[in-house]
């Protein structure tokens, strides 16, 4: 099987994961209240992402010429939680965790040659996770939580694959 060969004056491969124009990826809320002799109340919110974004030249592939190849992703998780109890005994819990899991890459596979005056492979990823939570109680005995948790699991990575004497990246510039 033949191995593609891409000759430009400049080939740009580029894949891009942007924010929605909310300007938030995900989105959770949730609220409680509650009132009586004996109360419990308790709320849980999760905003949660995993997703990849990937700009890559194939496993053998030749190029000739000045090359480009990149990768970029934002995302934003937002989880908020509130509630509140009252009465003789009161108690109450309110959790919220915002989290993601994204993946961001920019590679030339293995056995690439390139030959050109510049040769760019970058990748960069943003995740903002923000949680908050609320609580609050009131009675003769009273008791409530607020946890709020974030959590980032997110990779992002530029490379270049292996090579050898005849599959090589020869240029002045390289990033």
């Amino acid at each position: 099987m033949p191995r593609p060969t891409i000759e430009a004056d400049l080939l740009t491969v580029s894949a891009h994961t942007a924010l929605p124009s909310s300007g938030i990826t995900t989105k959770s809320a949730s609220t409680g209240a509650s009132g009586g002799l004996i109360v419990a109340n308790g709320t849980d919110s999760k905003a949660s992402f995993t997703g990849s974004t990937t700009a890559y030249v194939g496993a053998g592939s030749t190029i000739i010429g000045s090359a480009s190849i990149s990768a970029e992703s934002a995302t934003r998780q937002n989880a908020a939680a509130a509630g509140s109890a009252g009465g003789i005994i009161a108690l109450g819990a309110n959790l919220a965790k915002a989290e993601s899991a994204s993946t961001t890459r920019a590679y030339l596979g293995d056995q690439v040659s390139a030959s050109g005056p510049a040769m760019t492979v970058a990748a960069n990823g943003t995740d903002d996770n923000m949680a908050s939570a609320v609580a609050g109680s009131g009675g003769v005995v009273a008791g409530s939580a607020a946890v709020a948790t974030t959590i980032s699991n997110s990779l992002t990575e530029a490379t270049t694959g292996s090579g050898d004497v005849t599959h090589a990246i020869v240029t002045d510039d390289l990033t």
